[in-house]
């Protein structure tokens, strides 16, 4: 049981004791006093114990709100970090996908210049065959028919 309700008992069954009852002797009503005083003393150091425990609890439920305050911080910093984790994981996805397009754009320029340095490689064949062998027998024979122009 608790200082308090003990207390009041106290000052109940004393009053209860006290009411109606004649003090038989000086002896009795001096202890009765010193109850009474005795009941005091408890109740007031009741009521000190009791305004200390509500400051406690004042403090504590102003802690309590204010870790409810950083709980709420916490989960909205929580959430966008969630948000920007998803951002982020979509911008990684599409540059993947940007990567993989960009990479068989180069494999198909490759292709192309392979192709082109191919045929750059045929032109030049021809053009020192040409070179070679047929510009020689064609300047001879543009010789030939100029000079057969010129005997008709």
């Amino acid at each position: 049981m608790c200082v308090c309700v003990r207390v009041c008992v106290r000052v109940f069954v004393s009053s209860q004791a006290t009411k109606g009852a004649t003090y038989d002797t000086d002896a009795q009503r001096l202890a009765t006093e010193a109850a009474a005083r005795q009941l005091d003393s408890d109740l007031s150091a009741s009521r000190a114990r009791i305004t200390q425990l509500e400051a406690s609890l004042r403090a504590k439920d102003k802690e309590v709100v204010r870790l409810n305050k950083q709980l709420d911080t916490a989960h909205a910093a929580e959430a966008q970090l969630v948000r920007q984790k998803a951002d982020l994981e979509e911008a990684e996805q599409q540059l993947r996908q940007e990567t993989a397009n960009l990479r068989h754009q180069i494999t198909q320029l490759e292709t192309q210049v392979n192709e082109r340095i191919h045929m750059c490689t045929q032109y030049t064949r021809i053009h020192a065959y040409v070179l070679t062998y047929i510009w020689p027998r064609a300047h001879v024979c543009i010789l030939e028919c100029k000079l057969h122009c010129l005997r008709v």
